[in-house]
């Protein structure tokens, strides 16, 4: 993901008033990384021929375990749970 840095560069402003302006309407910029990841791994995980471990590289995950923790965390299941939910 994107530094808030990068992001605020992009949108032609600081790191500050981008985290000004993401509290002002009741987000942090890692929440809202983590939201945006969570989205794009449930998309990925209904995906059956994506693998878990190359899902987690696609969210820039280093390893499963830290893709695990965090999809376990937003969801309360993990990435296998959450398919096999999905499969059967």
């Amino acid at each position: 993901a994107p530094s808030i840095d990068q992001c605020a560069e992009k949108l032609h402003c600081s790191a500050r008033t981008l985290s000004r302006k993401l509290q002002a309407q009741g987000w942090q910029y890692q929440q809202l990384v983590d939201r945006v990841r969570e989205i794009h791994a449930r998309r990925y995980l209904s995906n059956p021929r994506l693998s878990i471990t190359y899902i987690a590289h696609m969210l820039g995950y280093a390893d499963n375990s830290g893709f695990h923790r965090a999809f376990k965390k937003w969801t309360g299941i993990s990435p296998s749970e959450y398919r096999t939910k999905l499969f059967g």
